[in-house]
């Protein structure tokens, strides 16, 4: 009894592991053949600078967000 217990449980436990490595693969396939759209990324918004390269004033990126241009090394981890 508790043999068929453990069987049937590990046979769940199996299907459920293979069912959401299926997901994540066809995600992850998913992710390939259609890619989010990279070029809204490269819309920064428009900064106006001083002569100290201070921003004195900044308009929104045509889709009206904020998006300003940043390096890696300019983002705090």
């Amino acid at each position: 009894m508790v043999r068929l217990i453990a069987s049937r449980t590990s046979r769940r436990a199996g299907f459920g592991l293979a069912l959401a490595f299926a997901i994540v693969c066809a995600l992850l396939a998913l992710d390939r053949c259609w890619p989010p759209p990279v070029e809204r990324a490269r819309q920064v918004s428009a900064l106006v600078l001083d002569a100290g390269d201070r921003i004195l004033r900044a308009f929104t990126a045509p889709p009206g967000v904020w998006r300003l241009p940043a390096r890696p090394e300019d983002v705090d981890p």
